[in-house]
């Protein structure tokens, strides 16, 4: 393994002498080119330190400002983003979940409390009243939480449906749209 790395530095080491020395022959060329021409060359003498004291030295003119872009391309003035779409969407969605558990919580405790097995002991009378009005409770929350839900899932159509016309697509709403 020594001698295989030995003859392949060796190997290089000619390649790399021989490309500087064609370099060094295309430079030559060059100035004769040049001599040959009766060009002047350029050749900045002096100290670089006193050309620019504090600055950058350039040989160049810096670039015409560029103008600055509008805040909303033309034609979109008053638009709202696919971000303000996705975002509302989101936001309805997770209400939307959040109504639709505490449906769930209050439909599981009424069927809870219909199942409820008299209880042991003397009868109380307020007892069936009670439940009775715990119930009613329960029934109330639920038609509430119900219109609510629906309020919800309109407001999400609605929002949807606007996206829609704004000319986004199902996917791009739904944030399932090429990123």
């Amino acid at each position: 393994m020594g001698t295989f790395h030995s003859i392949r530095l060796a190997l290089l080491w000619v390649l790399a002498a021989q490309s500087l020395a064609d370099v060094a022959s295309r430079e030559a060329e060059r100035r004769e080119r040049v001599d040959a021409q009766e060009r002047v060359e350029r050749v900045i003498d002096g100290d670089p330190s006193l050309w620019a004291p504090g600055g950058n030295v350039t040989r160049g003119t810096p670039p015409a400002p560029a103008p600055v872009p509008d805040a909303l391309p033309p034609g979109r003035e008053g638009a709202k983003s696919l971000r303000h779409y996705q975002g509302a969407l989101r936001k309805l969605d997770q209400a939307i979940r959040r109504e639709e558990r505490q449906l769930a919580l209050r439909r599981e405790r009424l069927e809870a409390g219909r199942r409820l097995l008299p209880g042991t002991g003397p009868l109380d009378a307020r007892a069936g009243s009670r439940r009775a009005d715990a119930r009613g409770r329960l029934e109330a929350e639920i038609g509430e939480i119900g219109e609510k839900l629906g309020e919800l899932r309109r407001e999400r159509a609605e929002c949807y449906d606007e996206g829609r016309r704004a000319g986004y697509l199902p996917g791009e709403l739904d944030g399932r749209g090429v990123r």
